[in-house]
């Protein structure tokens, strides 16, 4: 590791996520449930929206970066205000810290205008 590297890992990083910390729950395909403090990120400006036939899917994409010596996997879901998260890529850890991508899809049923008869 590089000497900033160093220093991110043994100060920066901890920190920002004292100051800039949220806590929010990892949960593993096993069930087990853990609070972690990660520093959220937006990273789609509260999502993108397609709509279909059968209702409007809103597809929202967060990171967090979590400390590097956090035990993760690529299967975990994570509570983020109540809402469950599942995880679609992570980084292994770097000056500290690991950055893990979240993905929530919400899915709206439309609602079907009644039929005309003639």
């Amino acid at each position: 590791m590089s000497v900033f590297s160093d220093l991110m890992a043994s100060s920066g990083f901890p920190l920002l996520r004292e100051q800039l910390g949220e806590s929010v729950t990892r949960i593993t395909s096993g069930g087990s449930s853990s609070t972690v403090t990660a520093i959220i990120s937006d990273e789609n400006m509260g999502g993108d929206e397609v709509v279909t036939e059968s209702g409007t899917v809103r597809i929202r994409v967060k990171s967090l970066q979590v400390a590097a010596s956090q035990t993760t996997a690529i299967d975990d879901l994570w509570d983020i205000g109540g809402e469950k998260w599942s995880c679609i890529a992570m980084t292994g850890g770097h000056d500290g810290l690991k950055v893990i991508t979240v993905r929530l899809v919400v899915r709206t049923k439309t609602q079907s205008s009644p039929g005309r008869g003639g």
